[in-house]
């Protein structure tokens, strides 16, 4: 917004026009160069309690930090985007859709559908609480290449990893 200003100026005849653009340029480049830093600077922040989250499993021992980074990650929105990856996951798993570019283990992941349809139905159910670190152990299914979801060595581990999913969500560490 201060970045219109001295265009402005330039354009009234205030100063010469070229100044305005050059200063208007300068304050554009400056705002773009301070959000990088702040977008830096909150995934580092995330990063940082996202490691304490995966350590502490008790949330009265979590820090501020750690705390609002699960109520983030425990929120309706992320939660129903989260479940979406989920079920989108699930429907690329179809026999009836041909491969495409997604290293996902189909031949291993395939016969755990259902669980992952459970998986997503359970971030989709807003009135049954979530933990911060169980969601991120969802994320961590979704998005690792060490994920049993994408590896071709461990391929055995995908049911064992989506029921520990399942598991990590409740806060009483049960699927209840």
């Amino acid at each position: 917004m201060v970045g219109v200003l001295p265009l402005a100026l330039g354009l009234a005849g205030a100063i010469r026009p070229l100044s305005g653009l050059v200063f208007a340029g300068i304050f554009a480049l400056v705002g773009a160069v301070q959000a990088a830093l702040a977008q830096h600077e909150l995934n580092s922040l995330r990063r940082k309690a996202d490691d304490e989250l995966r350590r502490e499993r008790d949330r009265y021992l979590v820090s501020a930090l750690a705390a609002w980074r699960s109520d983030e990650l425990t929120s309706a929105a992320h939660r129903k985007r989260l479940a979406r990856s989920v079920a989108r996951t699930a429907h690329d798993l179809s026999p009836a859709r041909l491969p495409g570019a997604s290293p996902l283990n189909r031949v291993a992941a395939r016969p755990h559908v259902e669980l992952l349809h459970e998986l997503a139905h359970r971030l989709e159910k807003l009135d049954r609480p979530v933990v911060g670190s169980g969601v991120l152990k969802v994320q961590e299914l979704l998005t690792s290449p060490d994920s049993p979801l994408y590896r071709r060595e461990g391929s055995d581990r995908v049911r064992a990893a989506i029921v520990e999913c399942l598991h990590a969500l409740s806060p009483n560490g049960g699927t209840s």
